[in-house]
Formats: C-alpha cells, structure tokens, sequence
C-alpha cells in the first residue's frame, strides 16, 4: 500500500517538474510552465560583417558590436551598431546598451540597476520615424535622462509602452522579455546567456544580440534570425542634408537580400548612403529599381517588383519622394492587377507628361499616374501587349525609355516599335516601325530637338546594331546613320530591362553611349557622337584599366549643368566594391569617389533640378480676321539645367474667346481670329515639371478684302512677315509692305 502511494506521489512530483523548469533570463531564474525549453540556436549564426558597419559609438582600441530585433511586424531586420571601448569599466554588456544610449539620440533603454543580479535591461526602443521618443508608464508620460536611458526600481517593464506608432519599442519581463545573446567570434552560432548584461565581458570583435520576446508561451521566439540593418552614421552624414547639390545615384541593391536603395553624392564628394531609409526610418524602395526621375519638386522612384525575397519590409513599385528632403510622400504597391488581385505589370520608367499628370513605363503597356492625387488612374490605349498569357503580360512587348516633344509622347514597344501617343487622350496614334529585321532599343532627345533611336533584336537577346537612327520629331523622317569601324552601336538590355547608358548632353548637340559586341554587358568602353560634326569617337576605355574597373549596366549619364559624365563602376558580380568617377566632357577623368562595401548594382544617376524656365516677353501680334496665323515660340523659354527642346508649351487660356482661339502645333501658336478685337493668350511652359507664363497680346483687325498693293507713284521696296523676317515675294496671310516714299502698308494675300 505505502508503495502504491509513493509511486502516486513520484508520479504526481514527476508531472510538476515537466510541466514547470527554471531557466535565467539575463542571470535572473525564471520559472517556466509547460515543455521543453532549449536555450541553444545552432541555426543562430552570428553574421556580423564589421566592414559594413557604419554607426559607431565610443573611442578606443577594442570594438564590438550591438544587434537588437524588435520582432515588430513593421520591422523584422536586425539593427546593428559598432562599439568602441578601452577601459575595462566599459568592457561590459551593459556599459556597451547604455553608452550606446547615451551616443545615440535615436535609441533608449529601460533599465533596472542595482539588482543582486547587476542592471536587467527591461526595454529598448529607436526613433523609427525620427520627430522624439513619446513613452508612457501606466498611461503616465515619462522621458529617458540625459544618458538616454529609463531608470526603474522594479520588474515593472510590462508596464511601459510607446505612444508614438512611427517607432520602435518593446518592454516585458511577464508578458514578454528581452532574450540576450551572444557571440564572440563572428561567423559561429549566437549562444544564449545564462548571465545578464552586467556579468557579459565583451572581447574584441564580439557581438551581443537582444532580441524581443512577445510570446512567453514560446520562450526559444527570441532568437537572431533575420536581416541585418548597419545603421548609416551619425557624425560622418549631416543632420540635414541639401539634397540640391549632389547626384543620386539609384541602385538595383543586392537582389534576394535587401530592396533597393538610392545613394547621394554631395557636390563636396561625400556619401549619404540609402537615403530613402535614412530619412524615413522603417520605410524601403520596391525590388530591383531601375529607374529614377526628379519632375517638379518630386522624385518618382520606379522598382520591378515592390519586395525584395529577401527583405522583411513592402516598399512599392512606385516610390514618391520630396526631391529636395527625400521625404517619402507616397507608395504605390501594384501598378495594375487582375480582377484575382494579382500584379500584371512591372515598373519600368517614368515620363512627366504636365503639371498633372505621368506616364509609368511597366512589362505591360503605359499607365497614367495622377500627380496631384498620386494614384494610377488608367493606362495609355494601345500601348500594352493585348495578351492573355500571364508571362506574355509581364515579358512580352515592354516598354522602354519615353520622351514628350511638344504635342506628342514618343514610347519605345519592346515589339512593335516607337509608339506615338496624344497626351491629351492617352491614345497611341500612329506607331514608327524600326529597320526590316530589327526593332528599336531605346529613344533620346538630343539638343538640336531631334530624336536619335538604336536598334535592337526584339527577341530580347541583346544583340544591338551599329546604326543608331534619326528622326525628326514633327515629319516623322527617319535618318538611318553607320557607326564607323571600331565604333559599336548603343548596347541594350530588352532581356533583362534597363534604362541603358544612350543619353544626350544638354548643354552641346553630343550623344553618348556604351556599346561593344552583343549586349548590355558592355562595360569597357563609352562611345561619343558629335552631331554637328557627325564625328564618332571612343569618349572612355576601360579595356586596359589597370585595376579592372568597367562600367555596371547603364550608370552612366550627362550632368545636365556642368556637362560631366557621372559613371558607376564595379569589378565584378561577386565583388562588393564600387567607385563613382567623373570626367569632363573631353573624357578626361575630375575625380574618383569610393564607396562602402556593398553589392550596390546601381541603375543610373540622377540630377537635381533646381532652376525654373525662363521665359521671354512677347510683341504684340496684328492678326485679320479669316485669316489664321502662326507664331513661332521657338525661342520663347530657356532652362538652365534643361535643353529647350524638352521645353513643352500649352495654351493655358484666352482672354476673350469670341475674338480668338489659339493652340499650339509642333511648339508653335497658331492664332485662329473670329472677329475684330483684342485678347490676351496665356503661354505656360513646362520644363520637367516646373512651370511659366507668358502673354501674347493679340489684335485682330477687321478684314478688308484688300487683295494687293497700289503702287501708284511708289514702288516695293520689301516685304516682310508680322515678326520681322524679309520675304522674296508675299505670302498667304498677313504680310508687312515697305515702300518706296517711306509707307508701311499691311496687306493680306488670299
């Protein structure tokens, strides 16, 4: 019997003890209910790379490094800063949390100090969205000291909570916890500490690891797995950057392992690095970017897709910046979907079309973007590929590069060729087919306002010819132009879309390519054309660069103001260095900028626009009524650090309709008179999204049914045009008379 009741009571004994075990948690014994509780994590590896660490905090000859996970579903990566330290005093798991606080403005800690086991670190939080820390205790508001740091006397952390949404924090001793790991050798497994912050000696080259329980039913939730994120430096990058002078650089990024990113090289030669999250903490671009274009007072950031695999935050296929803070105002994830939900078209370029609207280049047709909603609001008729097929919709007949001259958009079709479209419809009107056996890679404007074309394999292959075609913008003529021997044609990429290097200069009539025997790989060498001259020429070679650098894909372009190529340059794939150069426009090499180490693959500069169109003031204009008249407006708007080709100009209204209406035709006014009178026509001119005006005073004079000149006792001595110009003889219209006793006469020719 006394048997029975001791194996009851073994049985009973056995059953508390696997339903509740001790553990520590930061040296502190912790009793755990139910399960199995392994502390170790193999699978933990510790992947800090030193190299990539940009925010260090302390002085000294010894260093370590501070990961923390929150666990947040907003942010899952792993933020990463570097610790310098000498004295033994700072040497510490927990000197190194709370000298970090106090170095770091962005980050606080909650501590209880003074225990039997040394200071428990009972929550951390960072300033995700950069406007102060609010924190509240039981709803109360409290505020970290001077050394960054939340001091309590008790196991209170549950208690502490975060009223600001944008940042980050996390605090729990009951209903969750901070887990500490650690690891003095990078590249071996995290181990979990059985000791707390106090009794951690760093060694050099460590890293400690703290990671954010939510869930006490799963005590092993805390480990650190996850992204890596090297905060970007606090004392090397200005609190407030002049995003106005400098040069964007847009990049790919590592694709599989981080989304996309935007660099700044400032005009003084220094890197901000990944500014986008830099100043919007917790916020990232879409996947593989290609393409970046500043219209307005806007940066339009275009990606493929909206998330890299490898990231843990959802950026978005379009990215709106505030080009002169980088400020994100807006995201879109999906550029058009199916009636499933599911994506049907990949970001590609981007056009601004006025002052109201864009176009968005994707794999499947062009879509307009609405800019002063910023939302998608249909898509360009026409210029999409007409197939069921979901890979045909995503990889068959993207669309390229887009340029707008005067009343038309130009849009290079992967298959069917230059697409002309009306921008006030959104229609493709007419499409200009490429050579027999080829279709067109690209389209650029040049200077003199005509549009330069290479030629490409539809296929996608990549193989480019070594003709590059010109075509006049209002005719449509197209001029088929040889490069010489030695001279290879623009390289392009349909296979794998990228803006490519074919740029022109706005400041001389120049064209500049990449170009070598089949593709888009072509790095070694940039070709020159000079279009008055028709001269070719090798602008820079890189096949004997003594230290292997080449050009990556199409990061290469003109600075619009200076008139300097700005050029990206890697080694190779599996090697992580980069360097930007600048020449002048002779190829002669300004300067040599290096770069942190990353598999940057950048897509292409980009340059702030900071001046606004100047615009001329206009004479008056005599008009006959019946009678239509164009008035040239060529030469009616200048930009500094934008060719006038590109300058659009619209008809923003009339004055007085019943005496007049008035359009513009190929970057002319036309002045249609109805009845005698006056009106004032209101020319706005758009240069890349910053706006003028001008006023064209118009009389129209009533007609006379004058059909010639009396000469009687006076001869002609010359006739000319409303604006001044000398003609041979009169012509249809209004024509200005000068005769021989000195008269001015106005004479119409029916």
């Amino acid at each position: 019997m006394k048997k029975k009741i001791y194996l009851l009571l073994f049985a009973l004994l056995s059953g508390v003890f696997a339903m509740a075990q001790t553990v520590k948690v930061q040296g502190v014994p912790r009793s755990v209910k139910g399960g199995s509780v392994s502390m170790s994590a193999t699978d933990n590896t510790c992947d800090v790379d030193f190299s990539k660490i940009e925010r260090w905090i302390g002085e000294g000859d010894k260093q370590a490094a501070l990961v923390i996970k929150w666990n947040d579903s907003r942010e899952e990566r792993l933020y990463v800063w570097g610790y310098r330290w000498t004295d033994e005093a700072d040497g510490t798991g927990a000197a190194m949390l709370s000298n970090v606080a106090k170095g770091d403005p962005n980050f606080v800690a909650l501590v209880y100090e003074g225990t039997s086991y040394g200071t428990t670190i009972g929550g951390v939080g960072y300033d995700f969205d950069g406007d102060g820390f609010s924190l509240t205790k039981d709803g109360e508001a409290v505020e970290p000291d001077a050394d960054g740091l939340l001091r309590t006397t008790s196991y209170d952390f549950d208690n502490y909570a975060s009223a600001d949404e944008g940042d980050l924090w996390f605090s729990g001793w009951y209903n969750g916890y901070l887990s500490y790991w650690v690891c003095d050798t990078p590249g071996e497994a995290f181990g979990y500490s059985n000791v707390g912050a106090s009794g951690r000696a760093l060694v050099d080259g460590c890293v400690d690891g703290w990671s954010a329980v939510r869930d006490m039913s799963d005590m092993n939730m805390g480990n650190m797995v996850g992204e890596l994120y090297y905060l970007p430096a606090l004392t090397t990058v200005p609190a407030q950057v002049d995003y106005t002078k400098g040069t964007f650089i847009v990049n790919e990024d590592w694709y599989g392992h981080q989304n996309s990113t935007v660099n700044f090289l400032t005009d003084d030669g220094e890197w901000v690095y990944r500014v986008v999250q830099k100043e919007n903490p917790g916020v990232e671009l879409g996947a593989t970017v290609q393409y970046g274009a500043i219209y307005g007072d806007r940066f339009f950031i275009i990606a493929k897709q909206p998330k890299d695999p490898g990231a843990s935050i959802m950026g978005g296929r379009i990215t709106v910046c505030d080009a002169k803070t980088m400020k994100v105002l807006k995201q879109i994830e999906n550029i058009a979907v199916d009636d499933k939900g599911s994506s049907i078209a990949d970001g590609r370029g981007f056009l601004g079309v006025d002052e109201h609207k864009a176009y968005v280049g994707s794999s499947n047709g062009i879509y307009v973007l609405d800019l002063d909603k910023l939302e998608i609001t249909g898509s360009v008729g026409g210029a999409g590929n007409g197939s069921d097929d979901p890979y045909q919709q995503l990889y068959g007949g993207q669309i390229g590069n887009m340029v707008r001259v005067n009343d038309r958009v130009f849009a290079v079709h992967q298959k069917n060729g230059l697409l002309i479209i009306n921008p006030e419809t959104d229609e493709v009107e007419q499409t200009v087919e490429a050579p027999e056996g080829w279709g067109f890679g690209s389209v650029v404007l040049s200077k003199d306002g005509n549009l330069w074309l290479s030629l490409a394999a539809s296929s996608g292959s990549g193989q480019a010819d070594k003709r590059i075609v010109k075509l006049d913008p209002n005719t449509l003529e197209q001029t088929i132009i040889e490069c010489p021997d030695g001279i290879y044609g623009p390289a392009n990429s349909w296979y794998a879309w990228t803006p490519d290097c074919f740029c022109a200069s706005t400041q001389n009539n120049v064209l500049y390519w990449n170009g070598g025997n089949s593709s888009w790989f072509s790095g070694k060498t940039v070709y020159k054309y000079d279009i008055d001259s028709n001269t070719f020429s090798t602008f820079i070679d890189y096949n004997d660069d003594p230290d292997g650098w080449q050009i990556y894909g199409c990061s290469f372009r003109i600075d619009p103001v200076t008139d300097e190529a700005v050029v990206s340059l890697y080694k190779g794939y599996g090697d992580p260095t980069y360097v930007v150069r600048k020449y002048d426009n002779e190829g002669t090499q300004l300067a040599e900028y290096s770069m942190i180490s990353n598999y940057w693959f950048p897509s292409l500069p980009v340059f702030p626009d900071n001046e606004a169109p100047v615009v001329a003031d206009l004479d008056g204009v005599d008009v006959t009524e019946g009678n239509a008249t164009t008035v040239s407006l060529k030469d009616v708007a200048t930009d500094a650090d934008n060719m006038d080709a590109a300058i659009v100009k619209t008809v923003k209204s009339v004055s007085d309709a019943t005496v007049l209406t008035a359009e513009m035709n190929g970057g002319d006014l036309v002045i249609t008179p109805l009845k005698a009178g006056s009106a004032d026509i209101t020319v706005q001119v758009n240069s890349n999204g910053k706006l003028a005006e001008t006023v064209v005073s118009v009389t129209v004079n009533e007609a006379t049914g004058i059909d010639g000149v009396d000469t009687e006792g006076a001869e002609v001595v010359g006739c000319y045009t409303l604006d001044g110009k000398m003609l041979d003889a009169p012509q249809r219209g209004i024509n200005i008379i000068r005769m021989s006793d000195g008269s001015i006469r106005k004479v119409i020719v029916r």
